[in-house]
């Protein structure tokens, strides 16, 4: 026992906010990864089981020879053979359609496990995030509760030795202060506690207590064929504490649910009916980013965007690369009007920062032909960057625009969420 060490944790392993730790954990969760090779794993099932639509051709050849004819006599000759077989069952028609289905559906259950995986580690993660931060609250209350009630004992103890306490008065305040001091010490190794728990969901815990070793691939070591992905996406890092009431955040979880299973097919995992309430102290947020729809000025920026109190995006001189939340109608490039607000902002810093240059970048979905989504993204980029120069006198010289059709996805997958998220206007602001 005297060999054992106490772990030392080192406090900048802690991260400065909740979403900073679930962005990591994202990025170093093994079951997390797990269920996204699960789900390439099956898609591959699925593109095999599609095979059997498919005639089998064989090419075969032979070559020999035969040293007497049919009537048995003496007559070397050579014999060869080239040919193709075609087989073709039309027969399983029904079999292939029902594995094929079945395919289709371990897709959607993979795609659910990926998920109930982001719900798991955001849980966890933030269950323990928390426990950190309230323990911390408490310790300094607790700390003072027991150096004061250190003193009493030592105060009791000496009016004891003159007579002016009982022998009780003494006991009573021995018993206080050492249920003080444990209260102190619990404390202190919950909170330690905790912060392992939040390191092990984080992917952090063998690092911070130095026992790694080299003989253990790391994460990215352990494929060659990494998978292209963007964790901010397909898990949302958001703190739901802090950036929706409970009413709003079922609101929003229940709209999420229904967009998914109109792809999926699955049962719902959160089965809790939309709220009607309508009185002027309900919450709404279409866009996700904190402030209510009747005083966002800004009514689509994306959720991972900083915003001010009116639901645009903050700009700093650090910033190089963001997104720009425009919804077009479908086939459309036209920029609507309740939408301008936020190239406004980004004409804004352009102007308070004339050493800088902007390129506008337009991304589309999976779905759909490749030259015309390029063309699509093309215009919608072209847009946004005319919208800079002529109604904003951005000079030309200064915004550039380019379309990247589906080249670039954040998410490689077709479904509602991952169009979502590959439709987008980035601004990738760099220096003159």
């Amino acid at each position: 026992m005297n060999d054992i060490k106490q772990a030392d944790l080192d406090e900048k392993n802690i991260p400065i906010s909740v979403n900073q730790a679930l962005d990591v954990a994202y990025k170093n969760s093994p079951s997390f990864y797990a269920s996204l090779y699960n789900i390439e794993a099956q898609k591959a099932n699925a593109k095999a089981q599609k095979a059997a639509f498919h005639p089998n051709v064989d090419l075969s050849a032979r070559y020999g020879s035969q040293d007497r004819d049919e009537l048995g006599q003496n007559e070397t000759r050579t014999e060869a053979r080239v040919g193709i077989d075609i087989s073709y069952n039309l027969y399983n028609g029904g079999l292939d359609n029902a594995n094929l289905e079945q395919a289709y559906q371990d897709i959607n259950i993979a795609k659910y496990q990926r998920d109930q995986s982001c719900i798991d580690i955001r849980q966890s993660l933030q269950i323990a995030y928390y426990n950190v931060t309230i323990l911390e609250q408490k310790l300094p209350a607790l700390d003072q509760h027991r150096a004061s009630s250190t003193k009493v004992k030592i105060a009791y103890k000496d009016q004891f030795d003159i007579g002016q306490r009982t022998l009780l008065d003494v006991l009573d305040a021995e018993n206080e202060s050492f249920q003080s001091t444990r209260s102190y010490i619990v404390a202190l190794y919950d909170r330690q506690s905790a912060i392992l728990t939040m390191l092990k969901e984080m992917g952090k815990l063998l690092p911070a207590l130095n026992v790694m070793s080299d003989k253990y691939p790391t994460l990215k070591e352990l494929t060659d064929d990494p998978i292209v992905h963007n964790a901010q996406n397909i898990c949302p890092s958001y703190d739901v504490a802090t950036t929706f009431s409970r009413k709003a955040f079922l609101q929003k979880k229940a709209k999420q649910d229904n967009a998914y299973m109109s792809v999926t097919a699955m049962p719902r995992y959160l089965d809790i009916p939309l709220e009607t309430d309508t009185t002027a102290d309900s919450f709404t947020d279409d866009d996700g980013d904190g402030v209510p729809n009747e005083q966002d000025t800004c009514p689509s920026t994306p959720l991972s965007t900083n915003v001010d109190l009116s639901g645009c995006t903050i700009y700093s001189a650090s910033t190089s690369n963001i997104e720009i939340g425009i919804p077009f109608s479908a086939d459309s490039s036209d920029v609507r009007s309740q939408y301008i607000q936020e190239i406004s902002r980004l004409a804004d810093f352009l102007k308070e920062n004339p050493t800088k240059q902007v390129e506008i970048q337009g991304h589309a979905s999976l779905d759909g032909d490749r030259k015309y989504n390029r063309k699509l993204s093309e215009k919608r980029a072209f847009a946004v960057a005319e919208i800079l120069i002529k109604q904003f006198d951005v000079e030309p010289k200064r915004v550039k625009s380019f379309g990247y059709g589906i080249d670039q996805p954040r998410v490689n997958e077709i479904s509602v969420r991952a169009n979502a998220a590959n439709r987008r206007i980035e601004a990738v602001i760099t220096d003159i």
